[in-house]
């Protein structure tokens, strides 16, 4: 099978409110709050050649945005992560597609 993700994403400042702000204001990057800040999303799969519903085996996690497998099932997760803990990350799209090979 050959797994391709789309992905989209939002990061976006929700404590725009001096007050509001979290950690110390010496660690701000900029004291009237800046539009955006770098963050990620990571896809990631495991997969087994195991029955899923007992106890299978699983691979470790690897990062996915397109690959082949031959496997018996497959855990998704994704990863999501902002250098400003002001900034929070908004999944407007997630969409992993399996298509037979």
């Amino acid at each position: 099978v050959r797994l391709t993700t789309d992905i989209n994403v939002v990061v976006y400042d929700f404590l725009n409110k001096i007050d509001s702000r979290a950690g110390n204001i010496d660690d701000w990057d900029d004291f009237d709050g800046i539009d955006s800040a770098a963050g990620d999303a990571r896809i990631q799969e495991r997969h087994t050649d195991d029955d899923p519903t007992g106890s299978p085996v699983w691979s470790n996690w690897n990062n996915l945005e397109s690959a082949e497998f031959e496997s018996r099932a497959f855990d998704f997760r994704v990863n999501l992560s902002t250098v400003d803990s002001a900034y929070n990350i908004r999944v407007t799209k997630l969409q992993i597609v399996a298509e037979d090979i």
